[in-house]
């Protein structure tokens, strides 16, 4: 369990490092970096939770078929996740470090 929780967290640290070091102009503070980052593993817990809970209403009401699946991926996963990433970038829209629109590239990992 353990072995898989890092393998999953590898690529979005790998994408938050190459995306800092990019960052020559003015580089965040590491400290809204690494809350970012936490925000966001968070989210995705969170989305899961919601997630689960939705497809598993979904599937009681909708009858099996391509509105089911449609229903499921666009409202019970997708508009999930992106509400999820939104309430992430929007714990940090006012900070002052958070000044450039490629800033936000560091939330979405």
């Amino acid at each position: 369990m353990t072995l898989l929780f890092i393998a999953a967290l590898l690529p979005a640290i790998a994408v938050m490092v190459f995306v800092y070091k990019k960052d020559k102009a003015e580089p965040e503070p590491i400290a809204l970096v690494l809350r970012v980052f936490f925000l966001g593993a968070a989210s995705g817990l969170v989305a899961g939770f919601i997630e689960s809970i939705l497809i598993s209403a979904f599937e009681a009401v909708i009858p099996p078929g391509i509105l089911l699946l449609g229903v499921t991926y666009f409202i019970g996963v997708a508009a999930v996740e992106e509400a999820c990433k939104f309430f992430c970038l929007n714990t940090v829209k006012n900070n002052p470090a958070f000044n450039y629109v490629f800033d936000a590239i560091e939330c979405i990992n």
